[in-house]
Protein backbone atom coordinates (compact mmCIF):
# COMPACT_ATOMS: atom_id res chain seq x y z
CA UNK A 1 0.00 0.00 0.00
CA UNK A 2 1.18 3.57 -0.62
CA UNK A 3 2.39 5.37 2.47
CA UNK A 4 -0.60 7.72 2.56
CA UNK A 5 -3.00 4.72 2.60
CA UNK A 6 -1.31 2.90 5.49
CA UNK A 7 -3.18 4.75 8.29
CA UNK A 8 -6.46 3.81 6.61
CA UNK A 9 -5.40 0.16 6.44
CA UNK A 10 -4.52 0.27 10.13
CA UNK A 11 -7.99 1.60 10.98
CA UNK A 12 -9.64 -1.14 8.91
CA UNK A 13 -7.50 -3.86 10.51
CA UNK A 14 -8.10 -2.51 14.01
CA UNK A 15 -11.84 -2.39 13.48
CA UNK A 16 -11.87 -5.91 12.05
CA UNK A 17 -10.02 -7.21 15.11
CA UNK A 18 -12.49 -5.47 17.43
CA UNK A 19 -15.38 -7.21 15.69
CA UNK A 20 -13.91 -10.69 15.30
CA UNK A 21 -11.53 -11.17 18.24
CA UNK A 22 -13.79 -9.64 20.88
CA UNK A 23 -16.52 -12.29 20.58
CA UNK A 24 -14.59 -15.05 22.37
CA UNK A 25 -13.26 -12.55 24.92
CA UNK A 26 -16.75 -11.29 25.78
CA UNK A 27 -18.18 -14.80 26.02
CA UNK A 28 -15.36 -16.13 28.21
CA UNK A 29 -15.59 -13.13 30.55
CA UNK A 30 -19.36 -12.78 30.90
CA UNK A 31 -20.71 -16.26 30.07
CA UNK A 32 -17.88 -18.57 31.08
CA UNK A 33 -15.17 -20.60 29.38
CA UNK A 34 -17.52 -23.49 28.63
CA UNK A 35 -19.82 -21.21 26.63
CA UNK A 36 -16.85 -19.69 24.82
CA UNK A 37 -15.62 -23.19 23.90
CA UNK A 38 -19.11 -24.11 22.67
CA UNK A 39 -19.17 -20.97 20.51
CA UNK A 40 -15.75 -21.73 19.04
CA UNK A 41 -16.80 -25.26 18.07
CA UNK A 42 -20.26 -24.35 16.79
CA UNK A 43 -18.94 -21.64 14.46
CA UNK A 44 -16.23 -23.72 12.74
CA UNK A 45 -18.41 -24.43 9.69
CA UNK A 46 -19.45 -20.77 9.55
CA UNK A 47 -15.80 -19.68 9.45
CA UNK A 48 -15.07 -22.17 6.67
CA UNK A 49 -17.96 -20.93 4.52
CA UNK A 50 -16.98 -17.33 5.19
CA UNK A 51 -13.46 -17.92 3.92
CA UNK A 52 -14.81 -19.78 0.89
CA UNK A 53 -17.21 -17.02 -0.18
CA UNK A 54 -14.49 -14.39 0.31
CA UNK A 55 -12.30 -16.09 -2.31
CA UNK A 56 -14.64 -14.91 -5.08
CA UNK A 57 -14.00 -11.20 -4.60
CA UNK A 58 -10.32 -11.79 -3.80
CA UNK A 59 -9.78 -13.63 -7.09
CA UNK A 60 -11.73 -11.00 -9.04
CA UNK A 61 -10.02 -7.87 -7.71
CA UNK A 62 -7.06 -7.82 -10.15
CA UNK A 63 -9.39 -7.89 -13.17
CA UNK A 64 -11.78 -5.34 -11.65
CA UNK A 65 -8.88 -3.05 -10.79
CA UNK A 66 -7.59 -3.25 -14.36
CA UNK A 67 -11.01 -2.19 -15.66
CA UNK A 68 -11.05 0.71 -13.21
CA UNK A 69 -7.59 1.90 -14.26
CA UNK A 70 -8.55 1.73 -17.93
CA UNK A 71 -11.67 3.79 -17.21
CA UNK A 72 -14.10 1.12 -18.42
CA UNK A 73 -16.65 1.78 -15.67
CA UNK A 74 -19.60 0.24 -17.49
CA UNK A 75 -17.83 -3.09 -17.83
CA UNK A 76 -16.57 -2.79 -14.25
CA UNK A 77 -20.12 -2.26 -12.99
CA UNK A 78 -21.37 -5.25 -14.98
CA UNK A 79 -18.61 -7.57 -13.72
CA UNK A 80 -18.84 -6.40 -10.13
CA UNK A 81 -22.58 -7.09 -10.02
CA UNK A 82 -21.82 -10.60 -11.29
CA UNK A 83 -19.18 -11.07 -8.57
CA UNK A 84 -21.64 -9.97 -5.87
CA UNK A 85 -24.32 -12.25 -7.33
CA UNK A 86 -22.02 -15.29 -7.30
CA UNK A 87 -20.90 -14.44 -3.76
CA UNK A 88 -24.53 -14.11 -2.64
CA UNK A 89 -25.36 -17.45 -4.29
CA UNK A 90 -22.53 -19.25 -2.50
CA UNK A 91 -23.40 -17.54 0.80
CA UNK A 92 -27.02 -18.66 0.38
CA UNK A 93 -25.85 -22.22 -0.28
CA UNK A 94 -23.58 -22.09 2.78
CA UNK A 95 -26.40 -20.66 4.90
CA UNK A 96 -28.77 -23.44 3.80
CA UNK A 97 -26.18 -26.10 4.66
CA UNK A 98 -25.58 -24.50 8.06
CA UNK A 99 -29.30 -24.53 8.79
CA UNK A 100 -29.71 -28.09 7.59
CA UNK A 101 -26.74 -29.78 9.20
CA UNK A 102 -24.60 -27.69 11.52
CA UNK A 103 -26.48 -28.63 14.70
CA UNK A 104 -26.32 -32.33 13.83
CA UNK A 105 -22.62 -32.09 12.92
CA UNK A 106 -21.74 -30.38 16.20
CA UNK A 107 -23.72 -32.97 18.16
CA UNK A 108 -22.04 -35.86 16.31
CA UNK A 109 -18.57 -34.30 16.50
CA UNK A 110 -18.78 -33.77 20.27
CA UNK A 111 -20.81 -36.97 20.99
CA UNK A 112 -23.66 -34.83 22.29
CA UNK A 113 -21.57 -33.23 25.04
CA UNK A 114 -22.08 -29.72 23.64
CA UNK A 115 -25.46 -28.09 23.19
CA UNK A 116 -26.06 -26.28 19.91
CA UNK A 117 -29.43 -25.37 18.45
CA UNK A 118 -31.07 -24.31 15.19
CA UNK A 119 -31.69 -20.67 16.33
CA UNK A 120 -27.92 -20.26 16.58
CA UNK A 121 -27.58 -21.56 13.04
CA UNK A 122 -30.25 -19.14 11.83
CA UNK A 123 -28.22 -16.23 13.19
CA UNK A 124 -25.04 -17.67 11.67
CA UNK A 125 -26.77 -18.00 8.29
CA UNK A 126 -27.79 -14.33 8.34
CA UNK A 127 -24.28 -13.34 9.44
CA UNK A 128 -22.72 -15.35 6.61
CA UNK A 129 -24.78 -13.55 3.98
CA UNK A 130 -24.28 -10.08 5.45
CA UNK A 131 -20.53 -10.55 6.01
CA UNK A 132 -19.97 -11.91 2.51
CA UNK A 133 -21.89 -9.01 0.96
CA UNK A 134 -20.12 -6.27 2.91
CA UNK A 135 -16.72 -7.81 2.18
CA UNK A 136 -17.38 -7.43 -1.55
CA UNK A 137 -18.36 -3.78 -1.10
CA UNK A 138 -15.41 -2.82 1.09
CA UNK A 139 -12.87 -4.73 -1.01
CA UNK A 140 -13.66 -2.45 -3.95
CA UNK A 141 -12.23 0.50 -2.04
CA UNK A 142 -9.12 -1.34 -0.93
CA UNK A 143 -8.01 -2.20 -4.46
CA UNK A 144 -9.27 0.78 -6.47
CA UNK A 145 -10.05 3.89 -4.47
CA UNK A 146 -8.24 3.44 -1.16
CA UNK A 147 -9.85 2.69 2.18
CA UNK A 148 -10.35 6.33 3.19
CA UNK A 149 -14.12 6.46 2.47
CA UNK A 150 -14.72 3.28 4.51
CA UNK A 151 -11.81 3.23 6.95
CA UNK A 152 -14.00 4.05 9.96
CA UNK A 153 -16.78 1.52 9.32
CA UNK A 154 -15.27 -1.58 10.93
CA UNK A 155 -13.95 0.42 13.88
CA UNK A 156 -17.38 1.98 14.45
CA UNK A 157 -19.01 -1.44 14.26
CA UNK A 158 -16.46 -2.85 16.72
CA UNK A 159 -17.09 -0.12 19.30
CA UNK A 160 -20.89 -0.42 19.04
CA UNK A 161 -20.66 -4.22 19.07
CA UNK A 162 -18.66 -4.30 22.30
CA UNK A 163 -21.11 -1.90 23.97
CA UNK A 164 -24.10 -3.95 22.83
CA UNK A 165 -22.53 -7.41 23.02
CA UNK A 166 -21.65 -7.33 26.74
CA UNK A 167 -25.22 -6.88 28.07
CA UNK A 168 -26.60 -9.13 25.32
CA UNK A 169 -24.21 -11.90 26.36
CA UNK A 170 -25.10 -11.52 30.03
CA UNK A 171 -28.81 -12.01 29.31
CA UNK A 172 -28.87 -14.31 26.28
CA UNK A 173 -25.45 -16.02 26.04
CA UNK A 174 -24.48 -17.24 22.58
CA UNK A 175 -27.72 -16.02 21.01
CA UNK A 176 -27.02 -12.58 22.45
CA UNK A 177 -23.50 -12.30 21.02
CA UNK A 178 -24.63 -13.55 17.60
CA UNK A 179 -27.66 -11.26 17.58
CA UNK A 180 -25.58 -8.24 18.58
CA UNK A 181 -23.04 -9.03 15.86
CA UNK A 182 -25.77 -9.35 13.22
CA UNK A 183 -27.53 -6.13 14.22
CA UNK A 184 -24.31 -4.11 14.27
CA UNK A 185 -23.14 -5.51 10.96
CA UNK A 186 -26.43 -4.85 9.18
CA UNK A 187 -27.00 -1.35 10.55
CA UNK A 188 -23.40 -0.14 10.37
CA UNK A 189 -21.05 -2.06 8.08
CA UNK A 190 -23.42 -3.25 5.36
CA UNK A 191 -25.49 -0.07 5.32
CA UNK A 192 -22.56 2.36 5.27
CA UNK A 193 -20.46 0.36 2.78
CA UNK A 194 -23.45 0.10 0.44
CA UNK A 195 -23.98 3.86 0.75
CA UNK A 196 -20.33 4.62 -0.05
CA UNK A 197 -20.27 2.30 -3.07
CA UNK A 198 -23.41 3.94 -4.39
CA UNK A 199 -21.95 7.39 -3.85
CA UNK A 200 -18.68 6.70 -5.66
CA UNK A 201 -19.48 4.06 -8.30
CA UNK A 202 -23.30 4.14 -8.62
CA UNK A 203 -23.71 0.38 -8.24
CA UNK A 204 -26.68 0.25 -5.92
CA UNK A 205 -29.47 -0.45 -8.40
CA UNK A 206 -27.83 -3.53 -9.85
CA UNK A 207 -26.95 -4.90 -6.40
CA UNK A 208 -30.44 -4.74 -4.94
CA UNK A 209 -31.82 -7.79 -6.76
CA UNK A 210 -29.14 -10.37 -5.81
CA UNK A 211 -28.83 -9.18 -2.21
CA UNK A 212 -32.58 -8.95 -1.54
CA UNK A 213 -33.24 -12.27 -3.26
CA UNK A 214 -30.52 -13.97 -1.21
CA UNK A 215 -31.91 -12.46 2.01
CA UNK A 216 -35.43 -13.70 1.22
CA UNK A 217 -34.21 -17.22 0.42
CA UNK A 218 -32.06 -17.42 3.56
CA UNK A 219 -34.94 -16.07 5.65
CA UNK A 220 -37.37 -18.62 4.21
CA UNK A 221 -34.93 -21.47 4.76
CA UNK A 222 -34.35 -20.30 8.34
CA UNK A 223 -38.08 -20.23 9.11
CA UNK A 224 -38.47 -23.71 7.64
CA UNK A 225 -35.56 -25.06 9.69
CA UNK A 226 -36.84 -23.46 12.88
CA UNK A 227 -40.27 -24.98 12.30
CA UNK A 228 -38.75 -28.36 11.48
CA UNK A 229 -36.70 -28.28 14.70
CA UNK A 230 -39.95 -28.10 16.70
CA UNK A 231 -41.73 -30.86 14.81
CA UNK A 232 -38.82 -33.16 13.85
CA UNK A 233 -40.16 -36.16 15.84
CA UNK A 234 -43.17 -36.18 13.47
CA UNK A 235 -41.15 -36.13 10.23
CA UNK A 236 -37.92 -37.44 8.79
CA UNK A 237 -35.55 -34.49 9.30
CA UNK A 238 -32.81 -35.83 7.00
CA UNK A 239 -34.91 -35.85 3.83
CA UNK A 240 -36.57 -32.55 4.70
CA UNK A 241 -33.22 -30.86 5.36
CA UNK A 242 -31.79 -32.17 2.10
CA UNK A 243 -34.93 -30.95 0.36
CA UNK A 244 -34.59 -27.50 1.90
CA UNK A 245 -30.98 -27.23 0.66
CA UNK A 246 -32.02 -28.29 -2.86
CA UNK A 247 -34.91 -25.80 -2.82
CA UNK A 248 -32.55 -23.03 -1.71
CA UNK A 249 -30.11 -23.87 -4.53
CA UNK A 250 -32.83 -23.85 -7.21
CA UNK A 251 -34.40 -20.65 -5.88
CA UNK A 252 -31.00 -18.94 -5.66
CA UNK A 253 -30.10 -19.99 -9.22
CA UNK A 254 -33.20 -18.36 -10.72
CA UNK A 255 -33.69 -15.43 -8.32
CA UNK A 256 -30.14 -14.24 -7.58
CA UNK A 257 -28.59 -14.68 -11.02
CA UNK A 258 -29.67 -12.60 -13.97
CA UNK A 259 -30.58 -14.39 -17.18
CA UNK A 260 -27.30 -13.47 -18.87
CA UNK A 261 -25.27 -14.65 -15.88
CA UNK A 262 -27.16 -17.97 -15.75
CA UNK A 263 -26.45 -18.54 -19.43
CA UNK A 264 -22.78 -17.69 -19.00
CA UNK A 265 -22.35 -19.95 -15.97
CA UNK A 266 -24.24 -22.81 -17.58
CA UNK A 267 -22.06 -22.50 -20.66
CA UNK A 268 -19.01 -23.04 -18.43
CA UNK A 269 -20.53 -25.74 -16.21
CA UNK A 270 -21.93 -27.96 -18.96
CA UNK A 271 -18.59 -28.65 -20.73
CA UNK A 272 -16.99 -29.36 -17.34
CA UNK A 273 -19.70 -31.87 -16.42
CA UNK A 274 -19.43 -33.48 -19.84
CA UNK A 275 -15.66 -33.77 -19.53
CA UNK A 276 -15.88 -35.32 -16.04
CA UNK A 277 -18.66 -37.73 -17.01
CA UNK A 278 -18.04 -41.41 -17.82
CA UNK A 279 -16.53 -41.91 -21.24
CA UNK A 280 -18.00 -44.44 -23.59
Amino acid sequence: FPSHDRPDVVWVSLGSQLVNASQIMILSRFAGLNVAATFAIGTKAFSMFQQFTGRIIDASLPILTEMFVQGDLDKLKHRFIHVVSITAFLATLGAAILLAGNTAIVSFWTSGSIFWSTPYDALLAALLLSNSSSRCLISVFGSMLGYRPVRHIYFLEGCVFIALGIPATRFFGIAGILGASLICHLLITLRLSFKEVNKVLKFSRGLIRPLVSAAVIVGGTAFFSLGLAKTSPLFNPIFLNVGSVCAAIVSAWFCIFSRSLRQGLWGKILPLVTRLGPSR
